[in-house]
């Protein structure tokens, strides 16, 4: 596809998603989809990454507040859920997320998408080794899945594509995603007035199956594919 129907492309998403006015999770998800393999995709046109950065950093909170309605209170054991105010934090997250994308759709509305711009030729890449030594900490391992995103981007966009760099690719987004979804949803619960020794029970929990999940990512064999 060239540069200037995948700007077509996605200026028609942009339209489609206004035009719904719905702002639904699954029409979040794609739109944000969408936008990070068109940033990934950029040449070094700055303004125009910044304005399309922007999407991504509007539509955060709304994401969390959907990935924490939708995944993580439901991976909660009943116990700790019956023991918790559902009703308050449901509602308390409706009242954020029409907040938040209120101001999503405004945005929207302004952003104009360029007809033309190039897009980047050379391949991302990750300082990645053979053995994966990173610390289990969000920030880093979030850093690190956005570099894998992008080297997945620009590997399903190459002409000769590798089945098996994406399938590990993949799979290293997915579970690292899983991870971060899991620190967001017990960082999110802080602001509900949750017991402090309820929330010290489900932070223990919630670490518990993270640290499994980064096991797993650990023992993934990646040199072969992202060196």
């Amino acid at each position: 596809m060239s540069d200037e129907l995948k700007l077509k492309k996605f200026q028609k998403k942009i339209d489609s998603f206004i035009k719904s006015n719905k702002a639904t999770e699954k029409e979040i998800h794609a739109l944000r989809v969408a936008t990070r393999e068109l940033y990934s995709l950029l040449d070094s046109d700055k303004p125009f990454k910044k304005e399309i950065k922007k999407i991504l950093k509007l539509s955060n909170n709304i994401r969390d507040i959907d990935v924490f309605l939708d995944i993580y209170l439901k991976f909660l054991p009943k116990e700790y859920r019956s023991k918790m105010n559902m009703e308050n934090v449901v509602q308390l997250c409706h009242i954020s997320r029409k907040t938040e994308v209120d101001i999503f759709y405004k945005y929207l509305k302004t952003l104009m998408i360029s007809s033309s711009i190039n897009m980047q030729d050379a391949q991302y890449k990750v300082n990645l080794t053979k053995k994966i030594d990173l610390k289990f900490d969000k920030e880093v391992l979030h850093k690190y899945r956005i570099g894998i995103k992008k080297m997945l981007f620009k590997e399903k966009n190459a002409l000769k594509q590798n089945k098996n760099k994406i399938k590990t690719l993949t799979e290293i987004k997915d579970i690292l995603g899983e991870i971060n979804d899991k620190m967001n949803g017990v960082e999110r619960l802080k602001d509900y007035g949750i017991e402090p020794a309820l929330l010290l029970e489900i932070q223990n929990f919630t670490q518990e199956y993270n640290l499994k999940l980064f096991n797993k990512f650990q023992k993934i064999k990646t040199g072969e594919f992202l060196s």
